[in-house]
């Protein structure tokens, strides 16, 4: 019942125009589990608070001392490689880049992708990592411990989800490209 309504509920927000056309792509482009694998890494390593700070230094030189140690100038690294791969489509977005939410910081774990012609949409279902687990796993990283990956987080921690995603991705020029707007998926 799940696939069912996931089926019909892709192909209006895709706009593919009939069912047949749409199918199960095995296995997800690299560079789009990358992005994810990016994100969750991001999320992970610095607070969101820092991600902002960040952000307000893409275009520019002139980072602060504070933001140039090993671990933030890997996330500022990894934020703009994340930013690249996000296309602006819509009309006027109130932010400049695309970064990971500046409130709190999720973990994004992949179901389900299907494809059609040149558009992917990708299901994912969101965990809340939390300001304490966040920090732990910063500390973590700062000590040179092994990062976790996103199962091993959500299982070490218990977390829960909080919310379904849809993801819309776009091939133009042989490369992915992810739609800046993301859907919110309302029926778990």
């Amino acid at each position: 019942m799940k696939l069912f309504i996931f089926t019909f509920m892709v192909i209006p927000v895709l706009g593919f125009s009939q069912a047949k056309n749409v199918s199960r792509v095995n296995p997800l482009p690299d560079e789009i589990g990358q992005y994810y694998k990016n994100l969750n890494f991001v999320n992970s390593i610095s607070t969101p608070s820092e991600r902002v700070q960040i952000t307000k230094y893409f275009d520019t030189n002139d980072v602060p001392s504070e933001f140039k140690t090993k671990r933030l100038i890997r996330t500022s690294n990894t934020l703009k490689e994340i930013d690249l791969k996000v296309i602006k489509i819509e009309p006027v977005m109130p932010n400049a880049f695309d970064v990971p939410s500046p409130t709190s910081p999720h973990l994004y774990n992949i179901l389900e992708w299907y494809k059609s012609e040149e558009t992917i949409a990708v299901k994912l279902k969101i965990y809340q990592l939390g300001t304490s687990n966040n920090l732990t796993l910063i500390n973590m990283y700062s000590e040179g411990k092994d990062t976790l990956s996103e199962q091993e987080v959500i299982n070490s921690y218990s977390l829960s989800p909080i919310r379904l995603e849809l993801h819309v991705w776009i091939l133009k020029n042989n490369q992915w490209f992810k739609n800046k707007v993301n859907k919110v998926l309302l029926n778990k």
